[in-house]
């Protein structure tokens, strides 16, 4: 019988000293130089499967889209979700979003490249397979992705606070350069936000779970401010208008009431406008 290997359990900061590390040793100095600039944030891994449901609700009715707000606190940001042995490094630069997904060995596995307000969302993957399950499943990761910061935008919705034990950060601090304030940990703003959000909602005594409603796509030409290539307006052009997130988590989370898995009329619909779209850019 053959033994499956069980990585050991680490904490945040020793997940990014490990890769730091290894990214050293495979020659990427500069990958590890942003590593030890970056935030790093400790995401609730409830946070990304509520954003998952989301983002597949919302491509039941169109495209994939990422909000205007779909951009990391800061940059470089690395982002942990729940206990998963691998770090979502991200880096903004005005315009465009880029994520790498590496592995503990140092390795990047998955790429995701979006620009925020937009349908321009390019993923990679070398470990996702290439059928058109394995493409949308790709490119579902970086739609949650961009979803889940969009959450992390809210300061309604999530609460931030310090990260890991202080002994730690500061031995981080010392050994790798890494900023001791530079570790934070979001959650559910549920026991702090629950008296709040009652008391707000006792006049219309509604008291409703957190839901996103969806945001939609507004006919454009090609000179219009974000405008892009889709061929769901009559002019071939559009802008995203943002979503908005209604109720709050200390109420619960709106379940999707679709399970995530695309059709086959559905999916083959995404592919053909994907490649559509990117013939149209090409031109």
């Amino acid at each position: 019988m053959t033994e499956v290997a069980v990585l050991p359990h680490m904490t945040h900061v020793q997940l990014v000293k490990t890769i730091m590390e290894n990214v050293r040793h495979l020659g990427f100095p500069q990958v590890a130089e942003a590593l030890s600039r970056a935030q790093h944030f400790d995401i609730d891994f409830d946070i990304y499967v509520a954003a998952g449901r989301f983002a597949y609700q919302m491509f039941m009715d169109h495209e994939f889209f990422v909000d205007s707000i779909a951009i990391p606190p800061s940059s470089p940001a690395t982002f942990r979700l729940g206990d998963e042995p691998s770090l979502y490094v991200m880096v903004y630069d005005g315009k465009i979003v880029r994520v790498d997904q590496m592995a503990v060995n140092g390795a990047t596995y998955r790429q995701f490249i979006w620009e925020p307000g937009s349908n321009r969302i390019n993923a990679g993957s070398t470990v996702d397979s290439k059928t058109d399950e394995g493409i949308f499943t790709t490119h579902l990761a970086a739609a949650t992705l961009g979803m889940m910061l969009s959450l992390l935008n809210s300061p309604s919705l999530v609460e931030t606070s310090p990260n890991g034990h202080r002994q730690e950060r500061r031995a981080a601090n010392r050994t790798h350069q890494l900023p001791v304030n530079a570790w934070h940990r979001v959650r559910w703003r549920t026991a702090a936000g629950r008296d709040v959000e009652r008391t707000e909602s006792e006049d219309t005594g509604t008291r409703k779970p957190l839901h996103y409603r969806r945001g939609h796509v507004r006919k454009a030409q090609p000179h219009h401010t974000g405008a892009f290539a889709t061929e769901l307006t009559d002019t071939g052009w559009g802008q995203w208008i943002d979503g908005q997130w209604v109720g709050h988590p200390a109420f619960g989370i709106k379940k999707s009431i679709h399970a995530p898995t695309l059709d086959e009329k559905g999916l083959a619909e995404f592919i053909r406008r994907k490649r559509s779209r990117q013939v149209s850019n090409s031109t």
